[in-house]
């Protein structure tokens, strides 16, 4: 069986940060968000992976290589032109090999069970399984109703809430990973444009192929946004997605959770939930890290200052009794003295603020 991870996508939404970077390899603490997405499906057995590149695509490839390092092969399928998530996938066509396929968005973070979704497409032989994630409310998504056994009746695009209730009380949303096999994509033109959530899913359900909802529990995020990508990082701090073993917990409670052997200042103060602290950091006297701060491979932190629930990139350094809260510095950004950042703010790579600047 072969995974597909679509990843060819701009990030716009989390420009700046992606001008230089693709999406997939933002670092999510020390390692990008795909080798994540790399790394469940070597744990359920899935050794054989398609990566559709377009944008910045070299980088991706020269960090991924042929995936030996990973455990996996790795081949690369380049989109000259975006193609729409459908058509990104039929471009890949070559490396099918006449099995169900997994498809995963490249901007989703899950700790899915894909040997039980697996399983569940065969037993109910399914033509596509899409997996799903509760939400509250209905009416941003397209809603995706389904029966007692799974088997998807209709796709609700956008509805209100009165439209939604009358197919039940809970609400669930396509969360971007599936299980498709190859004949899903006879009808996808060649070189088009053309949509999973728009085109594919709707035509196989008018013509009357079975297609079924996995609704197991999972943890699922889609690292899209700024705010979802902070909220990426405290996830995964706070334990709701399994942390990396390699990684070296600290003091009592676990206080930080270390990329590699550290020594810490006897007076660096941490709260407010474990942080991350990657290698080759160094700190002044009386740093406070709180809330979930991260401190990335190489960064520096300024005599007494302050990171609360905040990201400081790679190689960043962070001046005396400066406040981040909240925000993300990019990598080998200068933070001078005193300066106070606060509220949504995201630095692009290399910026540099002065003295005493206020922003947020």
């Amino acid at each position: 069986m072969k995974a597909i991870l679509v990843a060819g996508g701009e990030g716009t939404r989390l420009r700046p940060l992606t001008y230089h970077t693709p999406k997939p390899l933002l670092p999510l603490c020390d390692r990008p968000i795909i080798v994540y997405q790399i790394e469940l499906c070597r744990r359920h057995g899935i050794r054989d992976i398609v990566l559709n590149l377009h944008y910045l695509a070299d980088s991706l490839e020269t960090y991924l290589g042929d995936g030996s390092q990973f455990g996996v092969h790795i081949s690369y399928s380049h989109e000259r032109e975006a193609l729409g998530t459908a058509g990104a996938v039929k471009l890949a066509e070559p490396f099918f090999d006449g099995e169900a396929m997994i498809v995963f968005n490249g901007d989703v973070l899950t700790d899915l069970d894909l040997s039980r979704l697996l399983a569940m497409h065969r037993e109910r032989r399914s033509v596509a399984t899409l997996t799903t994630t509760e939400v509250h409310d209905p009416t941003p998504f397209g809603l995706i109703v389904s029966d007692a056994s799974g088997r998807i009746d209709r796709f609700l695009e956008k509805p209100s809430r009165e439209e939604a209730l009358r197919f039940g009380d809970r609400f669930f949303i396509n969360a971007g990973t599936y299980v498709l096999e190859p004949e899903v994509f006879a009808d996808v033109p060649a070189g088009a444009n053309w949509s999973f959530e728009r085109q594919v899913f709707p035509g196989l359900l008018a013509a009357g192929k079975p297609l079924y909802a996995f609704h197991g529990k999972a943890y699922w995020r889609d690292v899209g946004s700024p705010l979802s990508y902070l909220a990426a990082h405290r996830d995964l701090l706070a334990g709701k997605l399994a942390r990396p073993e390699r990684w070296i917990a600290e003091g009592p409670g676990s206080r930080a959770f270390l990329g590699g052997p550290a020594e810490l200042p006897a007076d660096l103060d941490i709260s407010g939930g474990p942080c991350f602290i990657g290698q080759g950091v160094r700190f002044g006297r009386g740093v406070r890290l709180e809330d979930h701060a991260v401190v990335a491979d190489g960064a520096e932190i300024g005599d007494g200052a302050l990171v609360r629930g905040a990201i400081v990139g790679a190689g960043a350094s962070i001046g005396a009794g400066a406040e981040i809260a909240g925000a993300i510095v990019g990598p080998r950004c200068r933070v001078e003295a005193d300066v106070k950042i606060s509220g949504s703010a995201v630095l692009a790579d290399g910026s540099v603020i002065g003295k005493g600047s206020v922003l947020g």
